[in-house]
């Protein structure tokens, strides 16, 4: 009766030093665990205090003991005062949370709407020596991370809550809850601190150039290594402008050749505006789109040794559209033609308003080698610039297919193939034909886009071709003029250059 009287005596005195929500965890930490003494709980109280380097008050610390122990508390009036906590030691039902942590991502925008009721909210997660947790902001709260917070930043959160959502725990805001800054991250050293201790997907660029169509935007950068990047948005960006710093995070990059990288912006990469963040100055030793300029021949596999982009300027003779969209835009220089493929209709608009011979700039083309093979492709962001200049044709008279000279030629010569392309766009028919020649001195290529050319060379219309298209019988049809025409004697009148295209002006079957 003694001891038991002694032991409730001095149960009593301590807990009168504690206040009541840390008695009632105390009182049921002992209730569930009946091998324990109440020096057993007061002693981890007072080493987890410790280990917390006293952030943390008897309440929170009691807390923490019962979930390592496996015992669910949640005070009657859902709220407790939890002192600087580590993320580790967050649990769903905290309330009234304070936590220091580093910003480690800020998500983009999104919209929420349940019936009449619309709201913004953003994701940030946040990191720090024990682990990581997302938390969701709602409204001006959210805009304000949005526009304030970036990779690096120290913040503070005053009045947050944890809850599960979807298996995970993620943190929010009470309503007197706020999240400040305390320490910005105010150089690229500090963010890229926090990069390796994180292990971030985050690169610095310095935006150098701008290329947009439709659909798609390239931003070419550099980073502070000197490596070119192409980092490509198919849902371009109105606030970003050449010669603003950005931070990249989270897209899809792969190294295409030395130094050369390309990245992929998905819904999960954010990108932050960093224009006055202390930063190591950007040298731009190289272009960061050569200029192919009246030197296509020497474009040769041993000249090509890594795949990159280009800016290609040249005369352009014509296009052959593909079935369904894009289609083969040809350039010539005079002495060489190149070819390069188009997969989306982008610049279509700018294709059938250019005369055959106008001198045209493509910003945005890459060049590559495969098995000794030159390919060009044009990038879904590739401009063109139409050139003050047309191609000056000399004032010579030719009747061969065989010179060293552009010329005016009038021809005769056996239809050796041909390749057609025609659909409509906007409307309106589009086609190209290409119709190889030889006359027995040398070969040519015939490219038009002039419907009336095309039609008198089939001796089919635009539309009967189409139609044929639609019941998906005109590869068969094509076939079978071939066969018909392949062979044939065909007069053509036009152009001839030195490159061996020919652009035509009339043409004729000879019977």
């Amino acid at each position: 009766m003694l001891l038991k009287w002694l032991f409730n005596k001095i149960w009593g005195l301590i807990l009168n030093e504690i206040n009541n929500k840390t008695k009632e965890i105390i009182q049921l930490i002992l209730s569930k665990k009946k091998e324990l003494t109440v020096d057993d709980v007061l002693k981890m109280i007072e080493e987890r205090i410790n280990e917390l380097g006293g952030l943390i008050d008897e309440e929170a610390a009691a807390m923490l003991i019962a979930k390592e122990l496996g015992i669910r508390f949640i005070p009657k009036d859902q709220s407790f005062k939890i002192s600087s906590l580590k993320i580790k030691d967050i649990s769903s039902g905290y309330r009234n949370i304070i936590l220091e942590a580093y910003i480690l991502k800020v998500s983009e925008i999104y919209n929420f709407r349940r019936a009449d009721e619309y709201r913004k909210y953003v994701r940030i997660l946040l990191g720090d020596d024990t682990g990581q947790i997302w938390m969701v902001l709602w409204d001006n709260q959210a805009l304000k991370a949005y526009e304030k917070f970036i990779p690096g930043d120290l913040v503070r959160i005053e009045g947050g809550f944890c809850r599960k959502y979807r298996d995970k725990l993620e943190l929010g805001l009470l309503k007197n809850g706020k999240i400040s800054i305390t320490r910005k991250a105010e150089s690229l050293e500090q963010i890229y601190n926090i990069r390796q201790k994180f292990d971030l997907n985050i690169v610095f660029l310095h935006i150098i150039d701008i290329l947009q169509s439709k659909k798609s935007q390239c931003l070419y950068c550099l980073d502070e290594n000197k490596g070119w990047y192409r980092v490509t948005s198919f849902n371009p960006l109105s606030n970003i402008k050449t010669g603003d710093k950005i931070l990249l995070q989270d897209s899809r990059i792969r190294k295409i050749s030395n130094n050369i990288y390309t990245a992929y912006i998905s819904g999960l990469t954010r990108i932050y505006i960093l224009n006055k963040l202390s930063t190591p100055k950007i040298n731009k030793e190289n272009e960061i789109r050569p200029l192919l300029d009246k030197n296509f021949l020497k474009v040769t596999s041993d000249s090509v040794l890594q795949e990159k982009d280009l800016d290609i300027e040249g005369i352009y003779i014509g296009f052959i559209p593909f079935r369904r969209k894009g289609g083969s835009l040809w350039l010539t220089d005079e002495n060489k033609n190149i070819r390069i493929p188009l997969f989306d209709d982008d610049l279509l608009d700018s294709l059938i308003n250019i005369e055959q011979l106008q001198k045209i700039r493509i910003k945005g083309v890459t060049i590559r080698k495969t098995e000794n093979k030159i390919v060009f492709r044009a990038l879904n962001c590739s401009e063109i610039v139409f050139l003050n200049e047309k191609y000056d044709i000399p004032n010579i008279q030719c009747s061969h297919l065989l010179t060293d000279k552009s010329c005016f030629i009038k021809n005769t010569s056996s239809i050796v193939n041909f390749s057609l392309g025609i659909r409509e766009y906007n409307g309106k028919i589009i086609g190209g034909i290409n119709i190889k020649i030889d006359d027995g001195t040398a070969q040519s290529n015939i490219l038009t886009n002039k419907i009336n050319i095309i039609e008198k060379f089939l001796g089919l219309s635009a539309s009967e071709l189409l139609d044929y298209k639609k019941d998906n019988i005109l590869a068969d049809v094509i076939d079978y003029l071939k066969e018909d025409l392949l062979g044939k004697n065909l007069f053509v009148e036009g152009i001839l250059l030195k490159s061996g295209m020919i652009i035509p002006s009339n043409v004729e079957i000879l019977k």
